[in-house]
């Protein structure tokens, strides 16, 4: 389980010289946690999260209007500290405040992130792969109140420009994603993978996909990591709801030079969905009574409508071939709001304009990062809110002089 990297892990964070962190964009002389009041929160996914003005008063604070949220998030960081944009302290991010309804609306990310899919052979399904922290399941973001200006979503000081038709995709659908990951047992007893949905010889399980406003009657399609423990070959059998004599198969070698288990990729037949979701079957065959199959990630995806009136998770390989995106949203109002969430710590509200129940949102291809991801949301919804894990003791860890590392281990050690 993730649980067991949290207490057996070793977090070496080594100075690579006095130079490098005598630059002070690399280390804050003090934490923001340093003072005031402080309240740490968690979610297990990546959403749009609320808070109530009665829900924040409840955390002990007494002006709502004047919460500030802080923090990365759940997706892994950069491991390189050199980097320019690099933040060594929590920064500060962008929220809402709906004055209508008295509460603060925010985007936060989960546990999942996304890199470019550089498998020849399932690229052409998706062009993104997901990146998992491996050592939580949740995002940890944290709350406070002062008497500055809290950040909220803005436009980019760019945002408005001139678009010629001829250099702008426009954009009516999106291909959503859908991960089912997988982290029951550490075959190796040691490592980051973690696997799951252990099959005995010959057993056969079902599996569904949803996806969020999936256009009825299109296809959907999906590929995943199995795993075999057998001495022999063996193989994973796809079967959907068409028959069983439609089905794809992928062969599991057999063990070799002392491993424990063996890997291949088995890439789905496409599925016809009558509504948001689609089912199939995996069966693993093995004529070795000891052998057992695992699975250790399924992605599926399908294209999904470009709807306002629900929160879409847009993520995509940027154009090459435009200069500009126009995405055309259906049901949409003039108070929605439309983010482009592509770099966390710079979070901001593209061009957008509206006629009748539609909404047009421009990007420009130039400037956001080779993986686009935006989001949407409507103020006058209702979002869930985020666990309240309790209040954080003021701390100051950067105050600390003249050391070289740090060594963080489990008391048992």
């Amino acid at each position: 389980m993730k649980s067991f990297f949290r207490y057996i892990s070793l977090l070496f964070v080594l100075l690579f010289s006095v130079e490098l962190f005598a630059v002070k964009r690399f280390y804050s002389e003090n934490s923001v946690l340093s003072q005031g009041k402080w309240v740490k929160i968690s979610v297990s996914e990546e959403g749009v999260y609320q808070l109530t003005a009665k829900e924040l008063s409840n955390m002990g604070f007494s002006n709502p209007r004047q919460v500030h949220l802080h923090g990365y998030g759940g997706e892994l960081l950069d491991e390189n500290f050199t980097t320019a944009s690099y933040v060594d302290d929590l920064p500060e991010i962008p929220t809402y405040w709906d004055e209508s309804s008295q509460k603060l609306v925010f985007y936060l990310r989960g546990t999942i992130g996304f890199k470019p899919n550089t498998n020849a052979k399932t690229k052409v399904l998706t062009p993104l792969f997901f990146e998992e922290n491996y050592t939580s399941n949740n995002s940890y973001y944290f709350l406070t109140e002062n008497s500055a200006k809290p950040l909220r979503y803005a436009k980019e000081e760019d945002a408005d420009f001139d678009v010629e038709e001829s250099t702008v995709e426009d954009i009516y659908k999106y291909q959503s994603i859908t991960i089912k990951k997988f982290d029951e047992t550490n075959l190796l007893g040691s490592g980051r993978n973690w696997y799951g949905e252990i099959y005995e010889p010959n057993q056969r399980k079902t599996y569904t996909l949803f996806f969020k406003n999936m256009i009825v009657g299109d296809t959907a399609s999906f590929f995943c990591q199995v795993l075999s423990s057998a001495n022999i070959a063996t193989n994973f059998n796809i079967y959907t709801d068409l028959g069983n004599s439609d089905y794809q198969k992928c062969t599991v070698s057999a063990l070799s030079n002392g491993a424990q288990v063996s890997t291949s990729t088995l890439q789905g037949v496409e599925l016809q969905s009558n509504s948001s979701s689609v089912s199939f079957d995996l069966k693993y065959s093995c004529t070795q009574k000891s052998g057992r199959g695992y699975v250790d990630y399924i992605i599926g995806t399908a294209n999904s409508y470009l709807d306002a009136n629900t929160v879409n998770f847009i993520r995509r390989i940027k154009s090459l071939d435009y200069e500009y995106s126009r995405f055309h949203f259906g049901k949409a109002k003039t108070n929605d709001v439309f983010l482009d969430v592509s770099d966390v710590e710079h979070i901001y509200v593209p061009e957008v304009s509206f006629s009748g129940d539609s909404a047009f949102v421009v990007v420009r291809n130039a400037v956001t990062p080779n993986l686009q991801r935006f989001v949407n949301f409507s103020p006058s919804n209702v979002y869930p809110s985020p666990s309240v894990v309790g209040d954080v003791k003021n701390q100051n860890l950067h105050a600390m002089k003249d050391f070289e590392y740090v060594i963080i281990t489990p008391t048992e050690f």
